[in-house]
């Protein structure tokens, strides 16, 4: 695996002493953010839930193990709740992407406290 992929999968669940996530989120917050995709491993498509405690701005972005990035849906807003994002395993041309491992990244920042969350996590397309 790549340097920008282990990277990326190290960064996730970080605790200091004083009961914070790294970006400076409660660990009573964090635990609000649940991500998850469905299937994983996928084959043509998978479905990425994640449920925002308030209303935030989300981002997330579809890696390769290289760090090159292969999709980006970026949200500007999205209210507190339940929400999914549908990949179909192509790029942002539209072209497919091979059978490989992929990183996906979410970025949620609250708008009413202003608490950055970001967590990556592998995806794997089989063919």
């Amino acid at each position: 695996m790549s340097r920008f992929a282990e990277n990326e999968l190290k960064q996730e669940s970080k605790t200091t002493p004083e009961n914070k996530i790294e970006g400076n989120i409660s660990a009573r917050n964090f635990a609000n953010y649940i991500i998850d995709s469905y299937p994983n491993p996928f084959n043509p498509s998978t479905t990425i839930s994640y449920s925002l405690p308030t209303s935030s701005n989300v981002k997330l972005e579809i890696y390769d193990v290289m760090g090159r990035m292969i999709k980006s849906f970026t949200t500007n807003f999205q209210s507190s709740g339940t929400h999914q994002v549908f990949w179909n395993g192509t790029n942002t041309n539209g072209a497919r992407v091979a059978t490989g491992i992929y990183i996906y990244r979410f970025e949620a920042t609250s708008i009413e406290t202003n608490e950055h969350f970001v967590k990556s996590e592998k995806l794997m397309l089989v063919k």
